[in-house]
């Protein structure tokens, strides 16, 4: 006779267990791995326990969003200035990328209107309010850096080696390029950082116009 899975909180289920697991989930096998089948079997239920603690799939997807999301949040009551904070956060976000790469499908694909995401949303636009920035442009603000990370966590390759770069280069026919990239090739992380210190000078100069 087959034995049924262990039910909620007999098997040791918690809301946070289950976002813990579909992290890991979707981490090594990818977003489309996700189904409340598929993960039930890796914890160890019956896929209708899931939905005592879950809505279904989708309210799955945004509390994977909402654990990368809240791991970014900003410091409150920071002593540092509100361009060092931006950028921490922007890297920070970047850093939960890279660590949880099953979610960045996610992110990047769909929003997840949560009231956890927005009020990590909402001490982001706190902090630059206070600065001196309207809402509705520190809104803006978070969006345009936020969508910058989270395009290089899609895309980002590292450059080609030195030598191919150089050996492809005529300096008949591209002087710049080879005075450019005489000090090396531009990783994926320089790139990104210099798209950050742009947008931030950018933000520093609408507020003092």
């Amino acid at each position: 006779m087959a034995t049924s899975r262990p039910q909620g909180h007999r098997a040791g289920l918690s809301r946070q267990k289950i976002v813990s697991g579909a992290v890991e989930l979707v981490d090594h096998e990818g977003a489309a791995a996700l189904s409340m089948r598929r993960l039930a079997k890796t914890l160890g239920v019956e896929a209708m326990t899931l939905y005592n603690y879950f809505s279904g799939k989708q309210a799955i997807e945004d509390a994977i969003v909402e654990h990368v999301v809240n791991a970014t949040a900003v410091p409150v009551d920071s002593a540092e200035s509100w361009q060092t904070v931006l950028r921490h956060w922007a890297l920070g976000l970047l850093n939960e990328l890279r660590q949880h790469p099953g979610a960045l499908a996610l992110i990047a694909s769909r929003p997840a209107i949560t009231t956890a995401n927005f009020a990590a949303l909402e001490e982001v636009v706190r902090m630059l309010h206070d600065a001196g920035f309207s809402s509705r442009t520190a809104l803006h603000m978070v969006y345009a850096l936020a969508g910058t990370v989270i395009a290089h966590g899609a895309v980002a390759v590292e450059p080609a080696d030195h030598a191919a770069v150089t050996e492809a280069l005529d300096d008949a026919v591209t002087p710049l390029l080879a005075d450019a990239f005489a000090g090396g090739v531009l990783t994926a992380d320089e790139r990104l950082a210099f798209t950050i210190d742009s947008l931030i000078a950018g933000f520093e100069a609408r507020l003092v116009s």
